[in-house]
């Protein structure tokens, strides 16, 4: 299964340096358009939207909202902001939080047009006016605190982090993630980007523990539906929200972060 995965998480990177910086504007376009309809189909199934055409029509849903989700950008971004408050809510008081949120599927697929559409806004506003490197920056923030934490969680995890929604996880292992993820930080924005150190470690910091929540919450979403994987659509690592649920919950705290902190608008 390692083996596996890796070679999947090594293909996937080839795939985002070809995408980022080699493909022209109108196949980046396409490559995430179908990428946020798939996300878009996979949280569906994990609202338990049994109906493959309610699915369709649900992920369709999505796509047009796109545009209207950017016009109304840092609204976008505040909401991402108070959604994962609530997850993290959510997360800590579960399972007794499921009450609130389980039952209704309609709960649940409001819930996915927080997680997907800031996202979404995040991932175009940091490549068009910060640029691909930046981009691929803040996705290495969130690989290297998931690739730090299931290492350093094998050798030394001991105290579970969230037992009630993923057993696996653990407090060390947490920690390992950040540190992995300081560590990228500091080489990528601050020794690449010229941003200061302790600015970079913050980033580095928040968007790795946010990534964490956002692999939680998926994993809450799945322990309710009764599945191990969002999908199966990456060998190894299950659907495209397996891969990429800590990349969409750490881009609008990235972005929100790069505002606060009133680094450069432009990289070029």
């Amino acid at each position: 299964m390692l083996k596996q995965r890796v070679f999947t998480g090594a293909g996937l990177i080839i795939f985002a340096l070809l995408l980022f910086f080699i493909a022209p504007k109108p196949v980046f376009a396409v490559v995430v358009l179908a990428v946020i309809f798939w996300s878009a189909w996979e949280w569906a199934n994990l609202s338990a939207l049994l109906s493959k055409k309610a699915r369709f029509f649900y992920s369709i849903g999505v796509l047009i909202l796109v545009f209207p989700a950017f016009k109304w950008s840092q609204l976008s971004l505040l909401l991402a902001l108070l959604w994962w408050c609530i997850a993290l809510l959510a997360v800590v008081s579960y399972p007794r939080s499921a009450t609130c949120w389980a039952k209704g599927v309609t709960v649940r697929l409001v819930a996915g047009l927080f997680i997907l559409l800031p996202a979404v806004v995040a991932l175009l506003t940091i490549y068009n006016y910060l640029g691909a490197g930046l981009l691929l920056s803040a996705m290495a923030l969130v690989w290297a605190a998931d690739i730090g934490a299931y290492f350093t969680g094998r050798a030394f995890g001991r105290r579970k982090l969230a037992v009630a929604v993923s057993p696996g996880k653990s407090w060390e292992g947490l920690a390992g993630g950040v540190i992995c993820s300081m560590m990228i930080g500091v080489a990528l924005l601050h020794c690449v980007f010229k941003i200061s150190v302790i600015e970079s470690l913050i980033i580095a910091v928040c968007v790795s523990l946010v990534s964490v929540l956002g692999d939680l919450t998926e994993s809450m979403a799945k322990r309710e539906r009764g599945i191990k994987d969002s999908g199966h659509f990456l060998p190894g690592h299950g659907g495209i929200l397996d891969r990429l649920d800590g990349v969409v919950a750490g881009l609008p705290i990235f972005l929100l972060l790069w505002q606060w902190l009133s680094l450069p608008l432009s990289m070029s």
